[in-house]
């Protein structure tokens, strides 16, 4: 695996984001994610819809929620309506609270995994979005791109604060560690 694209490029005084792409040897299939993603929490804090999405929390050691998107199009719209659908059952299922203290939200991250076989360009647009600003949340956010056997992030440009540099780190490792399983 190795780091395909630079974050950022500079094209006179305009910024042109461009994802940061991991190419790993082997094809991914879904039902691989699925299982990585499976075996790292308990039964209890899984959710399934017939429409290939998938929500799983984790405790430790961050409070991680990922949700895992199965497409063949990518449709930003589509996808919205998956996601508040998976987090509305989520949040009614494994009684989630929408109230959290300050310092817990510090610890806490959601990553959208977001399967597909091709890009198109509504999915570069949406993956080339900063990272900063879902970064600085209380709770962060990061989307996450697999497309046959490359892994796209968002890019991070400009001043970055350091909870924001640190949680990309960790959006980095994820995806070594728990994604590519290195």
């Amino acid at each position: 695996m190795w780091l395909k694209s630079r974050v950022a490029k500079k094209e006179g005084n305009e910024i042109e984001p461009k994802p940061v792409i991991f190419n790993a040897d082997d094809i991914f299939s879904f039902e691989e994610i699925v299982n990585v993603l499976e075996n790292l929490t308990d039964k209890e804090n899984q959710l399934a819809t017939h429409e290939d999405v998938y929500f799983f929390r984790y405790k430790k050691p961050l409070k991680l929620r990922v949700i895992l998107y199965k497409t063949d199009d990518f449709n930003k719209k589509e996808f919205d309506n998956a996601k508040a659908r998976i987090n509305k059952k989520a949040n009614k299922e494994l009684g989630i609270s929408q109230k959290v203290r300050l310092f817990e939200s510090g610890k806490m991250m959601r990553y959208n995994i977001i399967y597909t076989g091709k890009t198109n360009d509504e999915l570069c647009q949406f993956i080339s979005q900063n990272a900063n600003r879902n970064l600085t949340r209380g709770e962060g956010i990061i989307n996450i791109v697999f497309a046959g056997n490359e892994i796209m992030i968002p890019p991070l440009y400009g001043e970055c604060d350091q909870l924001e540099i640190s949680r990309y780190k960790d959006v980095i490792k994820f995806a070594n560690q728990v994604l590519l399983c290195e």
